[in-house]
């Protein structure tokens, strides 16, 4: 289960983007972060007059995985006849993926389809991919309502929330491409060198001390 550390690590480096792009997140400091042990929806806003963002930890990872029960049940519900056509065209495509062998992460309804901002698609094990994506996605919320006036590419925005709207699409879609597709979510592996050490002791040669 994720831990609220790599949260707060996500959660700063997805900002430090956002900054590096020119959007004013000074209200950082303030920001209140709360992990609740929990599956369910997460938030992303502003509560109490504070820059707001709640995660649900038990519902981090991938939304599908190849030979999960969920995913056989799922399957198993849109090859039945009375199953809804709008379901089976929102999730056929999904479905097929997994079966591949992909895990699934699905977005909104209205921004599934997006190639940017919509169903993501990874390795199984990697279960850092699909809460990179979630914590684009709120903190994209997050500061659609505490930014203000907005310019992203070449485009204008005013300072109110726009929920799910235009405005927060245009965020999610910085933070995401910019983040998650470009793999800058996995953590750095410093690798460790050791020193180089002379193959003799007191003088003599290593061979020699064996013999």
């Amino acid at each position: 289960m994720t831990n609220r550390a790599t949260i707060t690590r996500m959660t700063d480096e997805i900002l430090d983007i956002a900054e590096a792009n020119g959007i004013d997140v000074s209200w950082r400091e303030n920001l209140v972060t709360r992990t609740a042990d929990r599956k369910g929806t997460s938030y992303g806003g502003k509560k109490n007059g504070f820059p707001y963002l709640s995660i649900a930890l038990k519902s981090t990872g991938w939304t599908f995985k190849p030979n999960a029960i969920k995913f056989q049940n799922y399957l198993d519900y849109l090859v039945k006849s009375h199953t809804p056509m709008r379901d089976k065209k929102r999730y056929g495509m999904t479905m097929v993926e997994v079966a591949k062998g992909a895990g699934a992460w699905c977005e909104y309804r209205a921004i599934a389809k997006d190639t940017d901002i919509g169903d993501l698609y990874g390795e199984p094990d990697d279960e850092l991919k699909p809460l990179a994506a979630l914590l684009c996605h709120e903190v994209a919320h997050v500061i659609d309502y505490n930014s203000g006036e907005l310019e992203i590419a070449g485009r204008k925005f005013g300072p109110r929330g726009s929920v799910h709207g235009t405005k927060w699409r245009e965020i999610y879609r910085l933070l995401r491409t910019s983040y998650v597709a470009t793999g800058k979510y996995k953590p750095q592996v410093i690798e460790f060198k050791p020193p180089k050490r002379e193959m003799g002791l007191i003088g003599l040669p290593l061979f020699d001390l064996v013999a």
